[in-house]
């Protein structure tokens, strides 16, 4: 084997090695290799759109609902909160469709800035992703992860007292004894980096990285799971409407209870329909 030709490609990050080998019959055979890492494409269509329904049906829309209806003051402002919501999160994917399109790179967000404005200057171009990613690791990560343990405490509470609301402490308590366990196993006293690379990232990775397929298959049967809740929700509310439970929709602008309807009540009911469609 003859080494002819080495060149680096005017590329971004492939380093292209051409070797010219000589054939038994005088036929010079050229063949061309690259070192360029990337995934390998595994992921079918039905895996990608169990990923993405997986991703959008979380936590939030099991305990957000109640939240919207009280704070909207009425079942039909509660109904279009609720459609607001999803055209504004239609439009906001549909976006995020266009960038992952235009910019084919990973990194989310980050690398969105970064496109964006990077190249304008030298220091305050990088400015906007690096804060946002100070932002999401400080402050949005955390929360979300607080509000999915009140979420996991809720629901672990919940049948104690199935007849009466429990004591409002008694979620935030049980969500904050089950981090403080959490961190106190598996971090070893390196707080809550250890804990989300003890736990979160261990498992994800382990998983991702002994298949694709077994990942895939993971993450298809919890949406199955979530969908089929939701189903099992959306036919009883059918047939009970079916069966002429209209009380609530005869004279659905009318307000409920003390409160009525107020900017900042339908304002935060827009939060939590929102939170609902985060996964986008």
């Amino acid at each position: 084997m003859d080494l002819d030709v080495l060149r680096k490609d005017g590329g971004e990050s492939d380093n292209i090695l051409c070797v010219t080998t000589a054939h038994p019959h005088g036929v010079a055979d050229t063949t061309t290799a690259t070192n360029k890492v990337q995934l390998e494409r595994k992921m079918g269509l039905i895996s990608c759109v169990g990923m993405i329904v997986g991703t959008m049906i979380g936590s939030g829309i099991f305990v957000s609902t109640k939240d919207v209806l009280e704070r909207s003051g009425s079942v039909g402002v509660s109904l279009i909160v609720w459609l607001s919501c999803g055209l504004i999160s239609l439009f906001g994917g549909l976006c995020y469709i266009e960038l992952g399109c235009v910019v084919p790179k990973s990194g989310g967000e980050y690398t969105y800035l970064l496109e964006a404005y990077g190249p304008l200057h030298r220091f305050f171009g990088p400015l906007p992703a690096y804060l946002y990613s100070y932002s999401r690791t400080l402050a949005t990560g955390p929360s979300g992860f607080a509000v999915i343990s009140l979420s996991f405490a809720t629901y672990v509470a919940q049948p104690f007292y199935p007849t009466g609301e429990m004591p409002w402490w008694l979620p935030k308590a049980v969500a904050a004894g089950c981090v403080c366990a959490l961190i106190f196993l598996t971090s070893n006293g390196i707080g809550w980096q250890g804990l989300n690379d003890s736990v979160t990232a261990v498992i994800i990775s382990v998983i991702n990285s002994a298949s694709v397929r077994l990942s895939t298959l993971i993450q298809n049967t919890f949406t199955a799971v979530k969908v089929i809740a939701l189903a099992v929700i959306i036919v009883a509310g059918l047939i009970r409407l079916g069966q002429g439970s209209t009380a609530n929709l005869a004279s659905p602008f009318t307000p409920f209870g003390n409160g009525g309807h107020t900017a900042a009540g339908i304002a935060s009911a827009f939060y939590s329909g929102l939170w609902s469609y985060e996964g986008w």
